[in-house]
């Protein structure tokens, strides 16, 4: 066969399918009703130029299969959503998930057997102890107050016994959280008003008692999103800096604590020297002052090929996370390693029929950056032991996070949130040091009510592809819309389709008689298929855009 037909993209005819196809969903299973739609094709090559054109359609893959989702006729609106790497601002949240991770690489925090994490216990100062007994004294006040006084001794004593007032788990200077809300809002008995008050209104009313009973600890007082009640510490409670404790009485004092001037110095010191400024691991991400973590952690980067210690992890995570304990070694290639994408420029892609199989590849580090597009999978390793891979695909401008699976053990590190800002950062690296023109980095499809995908709008500034122009519109301009109508028209009126996505029927049976399927027995013209499939190619062509169709060998 010519070179010209190795070079191209092949689509197999027999195993496209327009939107009429309906499947379960993965994503609300039976909370919704209807039923999930899509447009969908295999292609056993695929160059990763088309596959970037494709991505920017917003198609995507799983395995083999492309597929494409109906938003506005399926159950929920999966939208493309992507970040430029170069903007990107990392919240308070993910601040606080990293800075765990390296709490964790420094030995603040122990991995337990079972899953679990403990920080290293130390002692309380006297004065911390001080510092809770108050708070604890103060936080019973400022919930009785707030409701009816009359309620009983007995319910009194309930209320009491339920409320605890401590140092935040995973905090590494003291600060101190109380759950005095929540145990109120499930007593909703007891409020005066017929309908109890939500859970934000308790939070409030609490702080409001509790900075009239002022409390003179330099605290800053938050109401947090899981129901607690937060005392973030302007001084560090481990060090016993800050001021005496001052009577109850005197006015709350809301400004925050003079940090003395040998902390000042340290701190100016620090950001004059960069080697003590910053471990390795995240230099952008994660001040650390620890030039030597206890614990070692690095990435690396190999083919996409399945091994005996990436499916058994697979395994793990399946069983454990999904309850899915009957992964086979063939579906998790399917799903995870068999990938159709291959770069001209690499000639053992090119002279392949097919991509290469996992027994033919060399299963090698490719160092910081790979040699050639492709697949690959991102280990994640902690003193060498793999904890997680991501499946990425990587395209001149853009890298598409595909699937991320991880060591169950290590969940309490929010790993899946270390991961993204992992391959963000490394994306960086790679733009300012070897590829200049990635640009984008996917995480596939947002919906905006599904808990398993709206963290993705939390990568700020997202964008995410409107379905009618594929405009690039951001996700916080049109959250409310989506929020309000599930599906919509996202860019503004007067943006009009691309030009390669404008289609007129006379273009469509230009192509159809002048596009061939291939088979090993011979050759048809696309418009010879019978009438059921030619529709399904058209809708399909419609869907794909003019820009990759001259790529295209259509194989049955």
């Amino acid at each position: 066969m010519n070179k010209d037909i190795l070079d191209t993209t092949e689509f197999n005819v027999l195993h496209a399918h327009d939107n009429a196809m309906s499947g379960s969903c993965s994503y609300c299973k039976s909370k919704k009703k209807g039923q999930s739609k899509r447009w969908g094709f295999r292609s056993h090559k695929t160059r990763v130029d088309d596959y970037e054109y494709m991505m920017n359609k917003g198609w995507t893959r799983c395995g083999t299969y492309y597929y494409l989702p109906d938003l506005a006729n399926s159950c929920c609106q999966m939208y493309t959503i992507r970040l430029r790497i170069e903007d990107f601002k990392i919240s308070h949240k993910q601040r606080k998930a990293l800075n765990k991770f390296n709490r964790f690489l420094n030995g603040e925090l122990d991995h337990k057997s079972k899953s679990m994490a403990e920080e290293v216990k130390k002692p309380l100062s006297k004065k911390q102890e001080k510092y809770e007994k108050i708070l604890d004294e103060i936080v019973i006040k400022a919930v009785l107050d707030t409701i009816d006084n009359n309620i009983g001794e007995a319910k009194v004593a309930k209320i009491k016994e339920k409320i605890r007032t401590k140092k935040i788990k995973d905090k590494a200077h003291g600060d101190i959280s109380t759950n005095a809300a929540i145990v109120l809002y499930n007593a909703k008995n007891l409020f005066k008003d017929k309908e109890p008050m939500p859970l934000s209104d308790i939070q409030t009313a609490i702080i409001k008692k509790i900075e009239e009973a002022c409390l003179g600890l330099k605290f800053k007082i938050s109401a947090a999103e899981n129901g607690f009640i937060n005392f973030k510490a302007d001084f560090d409670l481990m060090t016993n800096v800050g001021k005496e404790v001052v009577k109850p009485k005197e006015k709350f004092c809301k400004k925050p604590a003079l940090i003395p001037e040998e902390i000042k110095h340290a701190k100016s010191e620090e950001h004059k020297n960069p080697n003590n400024q910053y471990t390795k691991y995240f230099k952008e991400l994660i001040p650390n002052k620890n030039p030597n973590p206890v614990h070692k952690y690095t990435i690396e980067i190999y083919p996409a090929i399945a091994t005996e210690e990436s499916f058994a992890l697979f395994q793990k995570y399946q069983a454990t996370i999904h309850n899915e304990p009957d992964e086979t070694l063939e579906s998790f290639k399917t799903f995870l390693c068999d990938s159709p994408l291959y770069d001209p420029k690499n000639p053992e892609d090119v002279k392949h029929l097919v991509p290469l199989n996992d027994a033919d590849r060399k299963l090698e580090n490719q160092g910081v950056w790979p040699k050639y597009f492709g697949s690959y999978h991102m280990y994640h390793r902690i003193d060498g032991k793999l904890i997680a891979v991501g499946v990425l695909d990587i395209t001149p401008t853009i890298t598409n996070s595909v699937y991320f699976f991880y060591d169950p053990d290590y969940r309490f590190l929010n790993i899946g949130f270390v991961s993204a800002l992992r391959e963000i950062e490394y994306l960086r690296n790679i733009k300012d040091n070897y590829c200049p023109t990635i640009e984008y980095y996917y995480m596939g499809y947002f919906i905006l009510d599904c808990v398993k995908t709206a963290y993705k709008g939390e990568y700020s500034p997202s964008y995410i592809l409107c379905p009618e122009s594929y405009a690039w519109i951001s996700l916080d301009a049109v959250r409310e819309r989506i929020k309000e109508k599930g599906y919509a028209r996202l860019a503004e009126t007067g943006i009009e389709l691309p030009e390669d996505m404008q289609f007129t029927i006379e273009y469509i049976n230009k192509l159809l008689c002048e596009q061939v399927s291939l088979s090993e027995q011979d050759i048809i013209p696309l418009i010879g298929l019978n009438k059921w499939r030619v529709q399904i190619i058209e809708a399909i062509i419609r869907k794909l855009g003019k820009g990759i169709l001259k790529h295209i060998t259509w194989i049955s």
